[in-house]
Parts: C-alpha cells; sequence; structure tokens
C-alpha cells in the first residue's frame, strides 16, 4: 500500500506544481522527498553521502535494483539520490538544506514548513535525474513514505515537457501569418467610355437644334 503523507502544494499556479507521485518525461529541476521508517534504514544505508560505493562498483547494480523496487519504478541512478540523517543536520536543518543545498525557492517551501520542522530520524532525497529522463509513476513499498515535492527555483513547469518518445515534429512549430496584402480595387472601364460617348452625343444633338433655330 502506498503511503503519501499530506503535502499541500505551494501556492503556485497548478500548472507550475510538479506531481508527488508522477515524474513526466525529461522532468528536470525537481526535488522529491520521502521519509525512511527506522527498521528499513539499514536498506539505504548505503545512500549516505559518505557511504556511496564508488560508481560501477561491484555493489552498485544490486543496490540500485533495490533502491528502484523500494520506489516501484524500473530503474534509478542512485547517484541522485540521497540518505540523509536529520540529526546530521545540525542547526542548519532540513528547511536550509532543501533551500541552500538543493536550490529550492524558500516560497515553495511555506506550505511545508510545519511538517518539515516535525520529522525526525531520516530522509531520502531523490532528484529528477534519479529517474533517466522516463515518465514513471512512484510506487514507494514498505518503509517509504513520500513527503513533499519542489521544483528548484527557476525550473521549467512539468507541463511543457514532452512524453517520452515524441520528438519535436515540424507541425509543432509555429507558423508566421502571412501578411494580408489588400487586392487592388480595378475600375471598371465601360462605364468611362459610355459617360465620354454620351457627352458627345449630346453635344452633336445640341449643336444640330442650334442649327435648324439659325
Amino acid at each position: 500500500m502506498i503511503e503519501v503523507l499530506p503535502h499541500r502544494p505551494p501556492d503556485l499556479p497548478r500548472a507550475l506544481q510538479p506531481d508527488l507521485l508522477h515524474v513526466p518525461a525529461f522532468e528536470a529541476e525537481t526535488v522529491r522527498l520521502f521519509r525512511v521508517d527506522a527498521a528499513a534504514v539499514v536498506d539505504f544505508a548505503w545512500l549516505f553521502p559518505e557511504g556511496k560505493p564508488a560508481a560501477g562498483g561491484p555493489q552498485v547494480g544490486l543496490h540500485a535494483a533495490r533502491l528502484a523496487h523500494a520506489l516501484g519504478v524500473g530503474a534509478v541512478d542512485p547517484d541522485h539520490v540521497t540518505l540523509i540523517r536529520l540529526a546530521d543536520l545540525g542547526e542548519q536543518g532540513l528547511e536550509d538544506y532543501l533551500t541552500e543545498g538543493q536550490g529550492i525557492a524558500p516560497q515553495s517551501l511555506f506550505a511545508d514548513l510545519a511538517m518539515l520542522a516535525g520529522l525526525s530520524g531520516h530522509v531520502l532525497v531523490a532528484t529528477s535525474p534519479a529517474f533517466g529522463g522516463a515518465a514513471v509513476t512512484l510506487q514507494p513499498q514498505a518503509g517509504l513514505a513520500a513527503l513533499g515535492v519542489w521544483p528548484r527555483a527557476g525550473a521549467s513547469p512539468s507541463h511543457l515537457m514532452r512524453p517520452a518518445g515524441d520528438p519535436p515534429r515540424h507541425a509543432d512549430i509555429p507558423k508566421p501569418a502571412r501578411a494580408s496584402i489588400p487586392h487592388p480595387v480595378l475600375t471598371p472601364v465601360f462605364p468611362s467610355v459610355l459617360h465620354w460617348v454620351a457627352l458627345v452625343l449630346v453635344a452633336i444633338f445640341g449643336g444640330v437644334v442650334l442649327w435648324y433655330l439659325r
């Protein structure tokens, strides 16, 4: 059963709010926070900043597979997931870690300050590259609880991300509107000719009348 603790999104337009459990394709600059139960800490101890194995080490693949299973996804890059012992943050606190260490805008955390201040024990921090640009739905297993998700300052809205495997098409690029060129107004020729013919006939008729009247 997926455990999701109450998380009220920051006071931002809905289109700018990332989703807690749904990661869009090519998501970037987004941070997710999970609570780790005490009994599960041993399973993620290798994710402590000081305990991460070297890239390519013999245990990395096994650990990554276990982490992916714990998050309920197919694959995870552990280089972008960190286990934090909150007591180690000291006076800095989790709020300062998220703003100063992860680049989250302070105003994005306002709605969750009470929740963050009440945490103890261990938390798991996962950033967008952990999911390799794939569109995934997180399904945290027992021992993990999704707490919150926040965009880093200046992050692009997630709704602008393209689904995987959908490269830009020429049809998607707006075409400039064609300038409207007014059509020239053509003045009919025949009415003008008939006008002059009528004037000539009137003049001739008038001349004939005057000649008879002399």
